[in-house]
């Protein structure tokens, strides 16, 4: 019987020490996720995985994947951004398009260069961003167009 008990006290203290490493991880944790990812920021890659920019594209694109989250690994402002295989379209015709189309769509246009598309508003109160950028330097017309939002923390294209 004391055997028992003694294993029983044993296999206790181990569940006890198991969920203690736990807490205390998870609180280490915390403080990073909370702070740079809070509730209000926590709310806005739903939105901004739905704003109609994302989904503007040259006749002739192919929308390839949709993602949205908030930033690296939890860490910094929400996001949200589609890639679009190019098709027929060179990268002046698509930076031509969204350097129209953006600001038409009520977005002030920041940065046009033949590398990237940037321009500025918000999202529900907070400071946003939508860039285009071309996913690779060889030539190729393969882009992406993302958001970035944020109610605390400074943007820049």
């Amino acid at each position: 019987m004391l055997r028992s008990r003694s294993r029983v006290a044993i296999l206790v203290l181990i569940v006890a020490l198991v969920a203690l490493g736990a807490w205390i991880a998870l609180q280490a944790l915390a403080p990073t996720v909370v702070a740079t990812c809070d509730s209000r920021d926590s709310a806005l890659p739903a939105q901004l995985a739905t704003l109609s920019q994302l989904d503007l594209h040259p006749r002739g694109t192919t929308e390839q994947t949709r993602t949205s989250g908030c930033g690296d690994s939890g860490i910094g402002p929400a996001w949200a951004a589609r890639t679009y295989m190019a098709g027929p379209n060179d990268r002046e015709t698509i930076e031509n398009f969204y350097r129209h189309a953006l600001p038409r769509a009520g977005w002030k246009l920041v940065a046009s260069t033949p590398s990237n598309v940037c321009v500025v508003g918000s999202v529900s109160g907070a400071k946003a961003h939508v860039r285009v950028d071309f996913l690779d330097q060889t030539g190729s017309a393969d882009y992406a167009v993302s958001a970035v939002a944020t109610y605390d923390q400074a943007l820049s294209c």
